[in-house]
């Protein structure tokens, strides 16, 4: 969208070709007159237009990049979370495979006369709470599975098997830069457009002039002689007053939005200030709860 009117922005408007007829009645005078003209801006306002929809198009980029950040961390989060059950199964895996190690040695004790049968059924029952526990794990693994093939287009109908391990538990040591986040780009080249945005309105309060040539030929009745054939040519110029709409209300939106850029782009710096903040003391959080 923003290509396309990048494309279509500075273009001066079409000329306009006039034609016109006319004839006596009663009589054969008449004329026919032909006429061009074009409108040419008096302001620098064609390369402002320009200038403002260029800034859109990065806008536009910047905003796509942001969103393609949303949908990879929301992909990776979900990733994490497989992993994490992945890992809780194998675990259980292990514990059963103990448990039925201890089942087996049971049974045999028992059969001696050396246990009693009561102690293999609580094993027993053990590995069977662990079996539905990790069919639960089993059925939430399936539901990540098929949410995450949505974040990266794969169809729902082909396997996807995500394997690896979790990193070691770690909190970046790595500052804080806001020329890093896509958002904060795009509020900032937001201001950028709105600057450019006043001139184009402040451009705006002068119309365009309109230069016209024209051409007419006609036949017309010059007593005695008769019917004679004549032509004229001309040029005219139409220009037009700024006495009552100077543009004012837009050039004064234009200053508002201007201001409300910077507004949206400190609140939009502190908002994400505080998420490092927060989303450091949790890493913190869980690091120490983890060590314990």
């Amino acid at each position: 969208e923003a290509t396309g009117k990048l494309s279509q922005a500075g273009r001066r408007s079409n000329p306009t070709l006039g034609i016109g007829v006319n004839k006596s009645v009663p009589g054969s005078e008449g004329e026919l007159e032909v006429s061009f003209s074009q409108r040419f801006p008096i302001t620098n306002k064609l390369s402002l237009e320009k200038r403002v929809s260029t800034d859109q198009l990065l806008i536009a980029q910047e905003e796509i990049k942001a969103a393609e950040q949303q949908l990879i961390t929301a992909a990776q989060l979900i990733a994490v979370e497989i992993l994490q059950l992945s890992s809780q199964k194998a675990h259980i895996n292990k514990q059963i495979s103990s448990l039925q190690t201890v089942t087996t040695f049971i049974d045999e004790a028992a059969a001696a006369g050396e246990l009693s049968p009561l102690d293999s059924a609580q094993t027993k029952l053990e590995i069977q709470t662990l079996s539905i526990k990790k069919k639960q794990l089993e059925g939430e693994r399936s539901l990540l599975t098929t949410r995450l093939k949505q974040y990266i287009g794969m169809p729902a109908s082909k396997p996807l098997n995500l394997s690896g391990s979790l990193p070691s538990l770690s909190v970046p040591t790595r500052s804080l830069s806001l020329s890093d986040r896509a958002d904060f780009r795009a509020k900032a080249l937001e201001f950028q457009h709105s600057k450019s945005n006043i001139l184009l309105e402040k451009s705006k309060r002068y119309d365009d002039v309109e230069v016209s040539v024209l051409g007419a030929l006609g036949r017309e009745e010059d007593a005695p002689e008769g019917l004679e054939s004549e032509g004229r040519i001309g040029v005219g110029l139409s220009i037009p007053l700024p006495f009552y709409d100077k543009n004012e209300g837009n050039i004064a939106a234009a200053n508002a939005k201007a201001q409300r850029s910077i507004l949206e782009r400190g609140a939009l710096a502190s908002e994400i200030r505080l998420q490092v903040a927060t989303h450091k003391q949790e890493m913190q959080a869980w690091l120490a709860r983890n060590a314990s």
